[in-house]
C-alpha cells in the first residue's frame, strides 16, 4: 500500500545561498568547525565496518508508526510511502496523528501476529550479499572529509532492511541506514549501493552542516 507521489526538488535559490555560506565557512576559515567543537573524530585505528540485517518486528512496527504519525509531512513533500497491505493500516493512514496513540498496542499485536514474517526479507538480504566490499570502498573518502572538516564517521554502520516507508532513511545518532526492499528483493534503485551511501552522507553532515546551518528538508536533500 503506497501513499503520495514522487517529488521534484525545489528551492534552488535558497539552496545555493546555503552552499555559499557553508563553503565560505569551511574554505576561508579552516578551523571553523573544529573551533566550534564540531570536528568529531572516530577511532582512526579502526577501519569502519558494515553489517546488514532484517528489521525485527518491534523495529519494523516503530518504523511504520513513525510514518503513520508523520503522514501529512510526507504527503505534502511528495513522498511515496509503503505501508502494510491491509485495510487496518489503510484506515490508520487516514486518521489524524493525534488520534492514533490509543490504537498503537493493539495494532502492534496484529502486526506481529499476522503481518511480520522474517522470510519476507530473505530475497533482499540475498541481493545485498556481495555489497560489503563496495560499501567499504567509500570509507577512505569519508575519513578524508572527517579530517578536513568533521564529517561524522562511525566505526560501525548497520544497514537494516525494511519493507516499509520510503526508499531509504537514516539514524544519525546510531549510524544506522534503513533500506526499503520488497519481498522479491528489489529496491527503489536498481543498485541499492547508491541509496545506502546517500543515507551515510546524510549521517555524516547532519550535525556539522544540516543542524549548524538550519537547512530545511529539501535544502538538506540537495546538499547530499
Amino acid at each position: 500500500m503506497n501513499f503520495g507521489k514522487t517529488n521534484k526538488f525545489t528551492a534552488y535559490t535558497t539552496l545555493a545561498l546555503c552552499i555559499i555560506v557553508i563553503a565560505f565557512a569551511v574554505f576561508t576559515c579552516p578551523n571553523f568547525l573544529e573551533a566550534k567543537g564540531l570536528n568529531e573524530q572516530f577511532d582512526e585505528g579502526i577501519r569502519p565496518s558494515i553489517s546488514i540485517r532484517a528489521a525485527q518486528p518491534q523495529e519494523e512496527f516503530a518504523f511504520i508508526w513513525y510514518y503513520l504519525q508523520n503522514m501529512p509531512f510526507f504527503i505534502k513533500n511528495g513522498y511515496s510511502i509503503t505501508l502494510p497491505d491491509h485495510e487496518r493500516f489503510e484506515k490508520l493512514a487516514k486518521i489524524p496523528p493525534d488520534n492514533m496513540n490509543t490504537k498503537k498496542e493493539e495494532t502492534y499485536d496484529f502486526f506481529d501476529q499476522h503481518i511480520y514474517n522474517k522470510v519476507d526479507y530473505k530475497n533482499g538480504l540475498s541481493a545485498l550479499a556481495d555489497i560489503n566490499d563496495k560499501l567499504i570502498s567509500v570509507f577512505e573518502r569519508f575519513e578524508t572529509l572527517n579530517k578536513q572538516w568533521g564529517f561524522k564517521v562511525f566505526n560501525h554502520y548497520e544497514v537494516v532492511l525494511t519493507l516499509y516507508g520510503v526508499g531509504g532513511h537514516f539514524d544519525a545518532k546510531n549510524g544506522q541506514v534503513f533500506l526499503k526492499t520488497t519481498k522479491d528483493g528489489k529496491f527503489v534503485l536498481r543498485d541499492p549501493f547508491y541509496v545506502i551511501v546517500h543515507e551515510m552522507v546524510h549521517i555524516g553532515i547532519d550535525d556539522n552542516i544540516v543542524n549548524r546551518f538550519r537547512l530545511n528538508h529539501w535544502e538538506k536533500e540537495r546538499v547530499v
